[in-house]
């Protein structure tokens, strides 16, 4: 009985563990999709000559992130 007592204890304490490291990526993936935001890709590659501008300059897609997925994992 005290075998499965401290393993349940065990399996309790590595669960909290793991929330809190999952809580912690998704507030560092908020605060870097934040800092990137500020960021946009027209505007660097309009600086760049036409000549040597690479082809995926020309996509008109972007991924994206999406923060409302994030707020359902915490």
């Amino acid at each position: 009985m005290r075998e499965i007592d401290a393993s349940t204890q065990q399996n309790a304490a590595m669960g909290e563990e793991v929330t809190a490291a999952s809580l912690s990526l998704v507030r560092e993936t908020q605060r870097m999709e934040e800092t990137v935001s500020r960021f946009t890709l027209r505007e660097i590659f309009d600086r760049v000559p036409p000549t040597t501008k690479p082809a995926a300059a020309s996509a008109s897609r972007v991924a994206v992130f999406a923060p409302e997925a994030v707020d359902s994992v915490a």
